[in-house]
């Protein structure tokens, strides 16, 4: 299978195994990218108010004293036009670029007005908590060098990493203070949202098979094709005999990217697997082995662990999902609240 398994379809795989949490993540998107340009502000914004090259910059606001760079504006509308482009559209009208300038100017506002309370948050052990994150995201890149790839790529340095790491933290602890930090749903809401978003949970059939390979090759003489055959006829007969299937894909399969794991291919959808081996895996039984069959990648032993018919994804699978998307919308609308709040204490000059 090293077309289909090894190389090139893991990440499609993987989307059939997560299908239910995607579902509810696709609802989830919107909402969520407000959030984080509340709680999570990334316009530029430093600690001191400041960003390089201060003299060289013009400043179109000033929040409570502390410049908002025009800058920071074109890069929130770059964003916006990013998202436009995607979906075809070619040149901007005059009154929609002001538009956009102004919506992108009162969202950097709102943060500027956040971060600026946010910073009243005193929190002692604010560098060493900092400094665990940062660790942890370095534990993610495999050297040094691919975590400066990634830091230049964000457009930043590990000091300004550092310097907007602190900033989450201390808006994260005043979101808290002010409890504006997982709000209650209650059960009926998330009931109410399953029934009326429901043909949003339609899953397509889906079947948890783990395979055995016995790979030939296009050019394998005859001779030989008939050897691997009877060599998963063999396979086949000692898993019969009562041979555990994954401690038997672990040592004889061929597909090197699944015997690891016992020949699991996890849950696939028709049209992941060839014609052939789709047409076995969807009539078999749960618990069921198959016969040996053949395709252009050689001979499998196909079982299928678990099955999942087409219709709606229950309920109870997609809960927790609904909840936290539930929850973000509370916690946006709160958000602007408080934010407006604030808006009315501040002093807000647009130059």
């Amino acid at each position: 299978m090293r077309k289909i398994i090894e190389q090139a379809d893991i990440e499609k795989r993987d989307k059939s195994e997560k299908e239910s949490r995607q579902i509810i993540f696709l609802f989830a998107r919107f909402c969520l990218a407000l959030i984080v340009s509340f709680a999570l502000p990334h316009s530029g914004i430093c600690s001191d108010g400041k960003t390089p090259n201060d003299n060289l910059v013009k400043i179109v606001a000033k929040v409570n004293g502390e410049p908002i760079y025009e800058s920071q504006v074109t890069h929130e509308v770059d964003k916006q036009l990013q998202k436009f482009q995607k979906h075809g559209m070619r040149g901007l009208r005059p009154e929609l670029e002001n538009k956009l300038k102004k919506n992108a100017l009162n969202k950097i506002i709102d943060q500027h007005i956040l971060v600026q309370a946010s910073r009243r948050a005193a929190i002692a052990d604010i560098e060493k908590r900092a400094g665990e994150k940062l660790e942890s995201l370095k534990g993610d890149f495999a050297s040094k060098e691919e975590f400066q790839q990634y830091l230049k790529a964000k457009g930043m340095t590990a000091k300004s990493l550092m310097t907007s790491t602190k900033q989450r933290i201390r808006m994260n602890e005043y979101l808290k203070s002010r409890g504006l930090a997982k709000p209650h749903v209650p059960e009926e809401e998330i009931k109410k949202f399953y029934e009326l978003k429901k043909d949003g949970f339609k899953r397509k059939e889906s079947v948890m098979v783990s395979h055995i390979l016995a790979r030939v090759a296009k050019d394998t003489e005859p001779a030989e094709r008939r050897k691997a055959g009877e060599r998963a006829k063999d396979l086949r007969r000692r898993v019969v005999a009562g041979k555990d299937f994954a401690v038997i894909a672990g040592k004889y399969s061929d597909c090197a990217r699944t015997k690891q794991a016992g020949g699991d291919l996890g849950y696939i959808k028709r049209g992941f697997m060839p014609p052939g081996f789709d047409e076995v895996a969807f009539t078999l039984n749960k618990g069921e082995v198959s016969k040996v069959i053949e395709t252009e990648f050689g001979y499998h032993i196909i079982k299928v662990v678990d099955k999942k018919p087409a219709g709606y994804v229950p309920i109870e699978d997609v809960k927790d999902f609904i909840k936290k998307y539930l929850q973000k919308g509370i916690l946006r609308e709160k958000i602007a609240l408080h934010t407006k709040e604030l808006k009315q204490k501040a002093k807000i000059e647009i130059l």
